[in-house]
C-alpha cells in the first residue's frame, strides 16, 4: 500500500511547484546534463521561501526536534570537514565545495518535507520507472560509443552510469512494499524498471553496486517476515533462494562470469612485497593501501589535491605499486568515498562520511523494528538505498561527481525527510 497520500492539486503555489520538483529531478538526472543540478537549485529556492513563510505566520510552529539537527549536521558534515582541512592547511581552494556543498544547500528542502510532511518518498519512487525507461531508449536511439561498446550516456562515465542505473532499479523494486497488490500494473512496471536498470548495469561493465544486491535481498526478506508464525523457517527458505539466484545469475549471464572471475584472479594475484601489476581490483588494493598511508600522516589535515600529485609519487609507494598507479589516482581519486573523503580532509572527512552512514541508520532501525507495517516498509526502502550507497561507497567514489552528489543530496532529502516525519516520539528524547 502507498504509505501517504497527497492531495496538493495547486501547482502554481509555492507548495505545488516544491511537489512538482520533487516529482521531476531523477527523470532526466543521467539523460540531461545539469537536470538534476537545476531540480536541486529550484527546489531550494522554493524551499526557502517557504520557509520564510512560516517563520511570518502568526500561529507559533513547534521547534524542530533534536533528531532533524543530527540529521541538519549530517547534510552539512562533508563541507565542514572540507573547510577544517583547509583551514588546518592555512589555504582556500573554493572549487573543493563544489559537490560537498550540494549536501548543504539542501537542507531547506530537507526541512520542508519535514515540516510539511511531504510524502517525497512515495514520489520518488513513482517516478523511477519512469526515469529508467527514458534511459533505455536513450542508449538504444543515441548510444555512446567513445568507451569502447561499454553503454552509457553521452556525459556519464560508464562506472557512474552502471552503479547508478543499478541503483534506481533495485529501489524501484523494493518499493514494491509500498504498492497494493490491487495495482498490478504500477507493480509491473516497478519489476520491469529493475530489469532495465540491472540490464543498463550489466551492458555498462560497471560492477559497482551488485555486490549490494544480496545484502538488499535478504534485508527485505528479514523485514518482510518479521512477526510470522514460521519466521525462522522463511527466512531460511529466503536465504537459500537468494543463494540459487545469485549461483545462477554467475552462470548464465556472461559478462558477471566474467567481471567475477577477473575480480577473484586479481586478488589472489596480489603480492604485498612487490610492485603489482595493472589490473582493476589489484589498482585497488594498492590505492586503499596509499590512501592509509596518506592518512596517517596528515590526520587532521589531510591533503590539497597539488600536493598529492607529488607525495603519490615518492619511493615508499613504488615498492608496491607502479606510477601508473598514482597517475591514476591523480586523474580519478581511491575509488572509496571513505578514503578519499578522510586523504583530502583528514579525520573530519572520515567522521562525515561515516555519518552519512550513521546517523540514518539509526532511524530505519528504529522504524523497521516500530510495529506499524506501513512504516517499516518505508524504511525498508530508506534501508535498501542506504545499504546500496554503502557498499558502493567501498569501491567507488559515490558523491564525487556535482551531478552524483546533487542526486544522492535530493534522493536523501527525499528519503528521510519523509522517514523522519513517520518516525515514533521515542527518536525525540
Amino acid at each position: 500500500m502507498t504509505p501517504c497520500q497527497d492531495d496538493r492539486s495547486r501547482y502554481f503555489s509555492l507548495d505545488g511547484m516544491l511537489v512538482l520538483l520533487l516529482h521531476l529531478y531523477p527523470v532526466l538526472a543521467l539523460a540531461v546534463r545539469k537536470w538534476v543540478a537545476a531540480g536541486e537549485y529550484a527546489a531550494v529556492f522554493i524551499a526557502l521561501l517557504m520557509l520564510v513563510r512560516d517563520a511570518r505566520r502568526t500561529e507559533s510552529l513547534p521547534p524542530y526536534p533534536r533528531v532533524i539537527w543530527w540529521f541538519v549536521g549530517m547534510f552539512a558534515g562533508l563541507p565542514l570537514a572540507v573547510l577544517i582541512g583547509q583551514l588546518f592547511r592555512l589555504e582556500w581552494i573554493p572549487r573543493n565545495f563544489d559537490s560537498p556543498i550540494r549536501f548543504l544547500i539542501v537542507i531547506p528542502v530537507f526541512l520542508v518535507i519535514y515540516r510539511h510532511r511531504i510524502p517525497a518518498l512515495t514520489y520518488l519512487v513513482r517516478m523511477l520507472p519512469v526515469t529508467l525507461f527514458i534511459l533505455l531508449l536513450e542508449v538504444l536511439i543515441w548510444p555512446d560509443m567513445k568507451w569502447g561498446g561499454r553503454v552509457t550516456t553521452y556525459f556519464v562515465d560508464p562506472l557512474t552510469f552502471g552503479s547508478l542505473a543499478l541503483l534506481l532499479g533495485t529501489l524501484s523494486m523494493v518499493s514494491l512494499v509500498m504498492v497494493s497488490e490491487k495495482q498490478p500494473v504500477t507493480r509491473l512496471l516497478r519489476i520491469s524498471a529493475f530489469f532495465v536498470g540491472a540490464g543498463l548495469s550489466v551492458a555498462s561493465g560497471s560492477r559497482t553496486g551488485w555486490v549490494a544486491l544480496p545484502f538488499v535481498a535478504l534485508l527485505w526478506g528479514w523485514v518482510e517476515t518479521s512477526g510470522h508464525r514460521f519466521q525462522n523457517r522463511i527466512r531460511f527458505v529466503v536465504a537459500a533462494m537468494i543463494l540459487v539466484a545469485v549461483a545462477s545469475i554467475y552462470s548464465w549471464v556472461p559478462t558477471v562470469h566474467t567481471r567475477v572471475n577477473d575480480a577473484v584472479h586479481d586478488i589472489s594475484g596480489y603480492s604485498w612485497c612487490k610492485v603489482n601489476g595493472e589490473t582493476s581490483v589489484g589498482y585497488r588494493i594498492s590505492f586503499y593501501r596509499m590512501a592509509t598511508a596518506l592518512i596517517l600522516a596528515r590526520p587532521l589535515s589531510g591533503y590539497a589535491d597539488a600536493e598529492m600529485k607529488t607525495v603519490l609519487y615518492t619511493d615508499s609507494f613504488r615498492a608496491f605499486s607502479t606510477k601508473e598507479t598514482s597517475d591514476f589516482i591523480v586523474s580519478c581519486g581511491f575509488h572509496s568515498e571513505l578514503f578519499t573523503n578522510a586523504v583530502r580532509s583528514g579525520i573530519w572527512g572520515l567522521s562525515a562520511t561515516v555519518g552519512l552512514c550513521l546517523i540514518p541508520l539509526s532511524v530505519m532501525v528504529t522504524l523497521i523494528r516500530s510495529g506499524d507495517p506501513c512504516k517499516r516498509r518505508m524504511a525498508l526502502v530508506g534501508a535498501a538505498y542506504l545499504c546500496f550507497i554503502v557498499i558502493s561507497g567501498m569501491t567507488t567514489e559515490v558523491f564525487n561527481l556535482k551531478y552524483t552528489t546533487s542526486l544522492h543530496a535530493m534522493m536523501m532529502a527525499s528519503i528521510y525527510g519523509t522517514l523522519l516525519w513517520n518516525r515514533p516520539e521515542s527518536l525525540d528524547s
